[in-house]
């Protein structure tokens, strides 16, 4: 039986061979600066590695960022996440809170710094903050010397106990995603009425980070720009840009076609993906999907409880997706993707 292939037009011998998709990072500090002139040549090498394979196919031989799903759950039930479609009641998705095992997170930090990785994320889908010892696995990858620890959360959960914890941690970058403005639009994205205690809690993070005299954990928020909030954007930025290190601006697009939230004014750009080439992500059982943007079922590269992770990196799967990507020529196996690209145009 032939399998059935999608043909998806590839860019990548264009000049303009990459342009970073549906975002706009307006960052009022430089962030990635600041931390260079914290950790030193190894972060900078670090970042220069980053901006060279985030441009081009050519493999290396261990990812440089791993995103780590430590928590599947959330205690929220936006809008914006294809998973409010899954789980249709609130409740569904905390329900069904499942924790990553940590002596597997170990066992691939370790791994990992014996083979060029770099950076971490210790979220995927779920809300890290669901965990109160999410510090212990920031804590471990900063003591086998990961540079670059990265989270984002809602940040309901982040009292300044938890803060403290994190900052003494080492986490080197919070992403708080907020998408609003105002009380009403945030009660309409993300279905909570807690904004006014985030926003609390993000200042008492910045206060406490300063006063513990630490640079990091660097504070960014952000917002994906959607038909219900896009006309609060100037808004939002004049609101945290007198306080925070760096602010997301993020077009908002459904890679998995549940939802139709799409900005009136959103702004298509060239887009080729080259996640493979560069990152994975290891899911809360184990399993390993190929980039943290398609959720997993039926998309999966190997298993981290079964393979060493360069194993799976240099699979005949990984590397036919690969293939795919610098061809421009899917095979069902790979629709996932083809989904994921349509859904940017």
């Amino acid at each position: 039986m032939n399998a059935t292939w999608y043909n998806i037009q590839s860019n990548l011998e264009q000049k303009e061979m990459f342009v970073k998709d549906s975002t706009l990072n307006v960052n009022y500090d430089n962030t990635n600066q600041k931390l260079i002139a914290l950790k030193g040549d190894k972060f900078r090498e670090y970042r220069q590695k980053w901006e060279a394979t985030y441009k081009t196919t050519t493999l290396i031989d261990f990812p440089l960022h791993i995103d780590f799903e430590t928590v599947y759950g959330c205690n929220y039930h936006c809008a914006i996440c294809h998973l409010n479609y899954i789980y249709p009641q609130a409740t569904d998705f905390m329900s069904i809170k499942k924790l990553f095992d940590f002596n597997l997170f170990k066992k691939i930090i370790d791994e990992g710094l014996d083979n060029g990785l770099c950076a971490i994320t210790v979220n995927n889908v779920g809300e890290p903050l669901l965990r109160d010892d999410i510090d212990k696995f920031i804590y471990y990858a900063t003591d086998r010397g990961v540079l670059d620890i990265w989270m984002s959360t809602n940040g309901s959960l982040l009292s300044s106990e938890m803060a403290k914890k994190l900052i003494i941690s080492g986490l080197t970058r919070i992403n708080i995603s907020l998408d609003a403005a105002t009380e009403s639009t945030y009660l309409k994205i993300r279905k909570s009425k807690n904004l006014k205690k985030v926003i609390k809690n993000i200042h008492d993070l910045i206060e406490l980070r300063d006063k513990l005299g630490s640079v990091t954990p660097v504070v960014k928020v952000s917002f994906c720009v959607t038909n219900i909030n896009e006309h609060e954007v100037d808004e939002f930025i004049a609101l945290w840009k007198p306080h925070v290190d760096a602010i997301s601006i993020q077009q908002y697009w459904d890679a998995n076609k549940v939802t139709d939230l799409t900005a009136h004014n959103r702004v298509i750009e060239k887009f080729n993906c080259l996640e493979p080439f560069h990152r994975l992500a290891i899911n809360v059982d184990g399993t390993v999907s190929p980039c943290c943007l398609i959720w997993r079922d039926g998309f999966l590269m190997g298993d981290a409880k079964e393979s060493s992770i360069h194993d799976v990196w240099h699979s005949d799967k990984m590397n036919r997706l690969r293939q795919s990507i610098i061809t421009g020529e899917f095979p069902e196996e790979f629709h996932k993707c083809v989904e994921c690209i349509e859904s940017r145009f």
